[in-house]
């Protein structure tokens, strides 16, 4: 399946948050070749409502080791969303950098 798939296969789950936690965690840990196009994908959701904020902010927690300019904009767009809590988990990306 492609990250896309997956994307769509989670939201016609009944608790789609649970299924995007659990996929994108075994993604992450087993490295696989789709993991950060996922990350990216769900990170990418367009609402920020109850559900798929956390799904959002598992994907962005996901995200923070791909140092890169893609992975970079993606975290400078949250720290200037508006939104409070996904502000504060995307401003974590630069703090071990100093």
């Amino acid at each position: 399946m492609s990250a896309e798939d997956i994307y769509y296969y989670v939201f016609q789950q009944e608790d789609p948050v649970y299924y995007a936690q659990i996929l994108m965690s075994r993604f992450v840990r087993t490295n696989d070749k789709r993991t950060k196009g996922l990350l990216m994908k769900f990170a990418r959701h367009n609402s920020f409502s109850g559900d798929t904020k956390q799904i959002i902010a598992a994907a962005l927690r996901g995200l923070m080791n791909y140092k890169d300019d893609e992975t970079e904009k993606i975290f400078v767009d949250f720290v200037v969303c508006g939104d409070d809590y996904l502000a504060d988990i995307a401003k974590d990306y630069w703090e071990d950098a100093e």
